[in-house]
């Protein structure tokens, strides 16, 4: 998203990703987090986000903090000012 201290360093990935058990919710790059927070709960409390507040080189993010709220094999990074999703990392999950 524009804002984020990523924008412009990679070629954007237009995504759709369905998610959910009996009631399916669909991640695309337009959704707000606020649409698809049920996905982050566990057992009816929110999960409680991990703050990212400086880029990889250690600079602070001049665009704010960012955070990062994750489930099994998924970790949203979402913007504080707009809610918009930022970074979207999925992986394998084993227990």
């Amino acid at each position: 998203m524009p804002g984020h201290y990523d924008f412009g360093i990679y070629a954007r990935c237009n995504f759709r990703a369905a998610l959910g058990g009996k009631e399916t919710t669909e991640i695309r790059t337009d959704v707000k987090f606020s649409e698809m927070s049920v996905l982050f709960t566990v057992d009816g409390s929110a999960v409680k986000p991990v703050v990212v507040t400086h880029n990889n080189e250690g600079e602070r993010n001049p665009f704010g903090p960012t955070y990062c709220y994750g489930i099994p094999g998924l970790i949203v990074e979402v913007m504080e000012t707009s809610g918009h999703i930022a970074a979207l990392t999925l992986y394998e999950a084993t227990l």
